[in-house]
């Protein structure tokens, strides 16, 4: 039941990672605007990290791959949000 459980995080996490961040990332380049809020790149930037620390400290790898590629595109977000602030 772990497996399972473990599984489907895993694939539901990867799925918002490669999936929605990116398609924001994509709006935020085309409109050469960020409306997102300060906070809501930050908070979850802040859970990435955390998270993956923790993954690799408890060497759960269902949650370090998503959360892996989750640091990189909060990173991007956090780029454009510098980029196109004020515009």
């Amino acid at each position: 039941m772990k497996d399972i459980l473990g599984t489907v995080t895993m694939v539901l996490a990867v799925a918002m990672v490669v999936i929605a961040l990116p398609k924001q990332i994509r709006k935020i380049a085309r409109e050469k605007k960020c409306g997102l809020d300060l906070s809501m790149i930050l908070l979850p930037l802040g859970v990435y990290m955390a998270r993956f620390c923790y993954a690799v400290a408890m060497e759960s790898w269902y949650i370090l791959v998503p959360d892996l590629l989750g640091v990189g595109f909060s990173v991007k977000l956090l780029l454009q949000y510098h980029q196109f602030k004020g515009k």
